[in-house]
């Protein structure tokens, strides 16, 4: 009901022939997981999971037969070549997953002149924000919100209306299950503030 699976879209600049070709990319939101204080506040934050995340499939079976088949049989995961998904490897972790750390990644569009993934997240309480998509990416929630922490357990509040107010980490590091090294989440490309607008819903690239 809340924050289901939002957007599925393919790559345009990806030809006949190239690794990408046929991939599908699916935004899946967290079903409000992230704000609920409890167990599931931190599903976006693990791997063993498509809740807050943006997955790669392969609808078409016979399109890249080397890489793996789905637990149901019924789509590919990019797995070989050059190109694989990022946690294909990693241990527990479902291998559909190309970027994570999403609340309600609503809608994607491609810039083909700068030949990237855009997506656009939609808020808790103050920040809306677009995200240029990168393999492999922790995008911050539900530890991050905007440009700032969030603090689930006081009721959604960011560092800055803590009181008193949370200064932001030196070194802003995220511990995710599966990953050796702590990570640094990606920050937003844009963001805008509740009191500049409500939720960011759609959209597409012009010049």
């Amino acid at each position: 009901r809340n924050h289901p699976m939002a957007d599925l879209i393919f790559n345009p600049l990806a030809r006949p022939g190239r690794e990408d070709y046929g991939n599908l990319y699916v935004s899946v939101g967290d079903g409000a997981q992230g704000e609920t204080p409890g167990p599931g506040h931190t599903l976006p934050q693990r791997l063993d999971n498509f809740m807050g995340k943006i997955l790669r499939i392969t609808p078409d079976i016979n399109l890249h037969p080397m890489d793996r088949l789905s637990q149901n049989g019924r789509y590919r995961i990019p797995s070989t070549g050059s190109d694989p998904n990022p946690f294909v490897s990693v241990a527990n972790a479902r291998a559909e997953i190309y970027a994570y750390g999403f609340r309600n990644p609503h809608r994607m569009d491609w810039d083909t002149v700068t030949k990237s993934l855009i997506v656009n997240d939609i808020g808790l309480h103050d920040w809306e924000e677009i995200d240029f998509v990168i393999k492999g990416a922790n995008y911050g929630y539900s530890e991050r919100e905007g440009n700032e922490q969030v603090f689930v357990e006081s009721g959604g509040k960011t560092g800055s209306q803590m009181n008193p107010p949370v200064a932001f980490p030196d070194r802003d590091l995220l511990q995710v299950a599966g990953i050796d090294e702590p990570v640094t989440p990606e920050y937003p490309a844009a963001v805008y503030s509740h009191h500049d607008g409500d939720s960011i819903a759609s959209g597409f690239v012009y010049r």
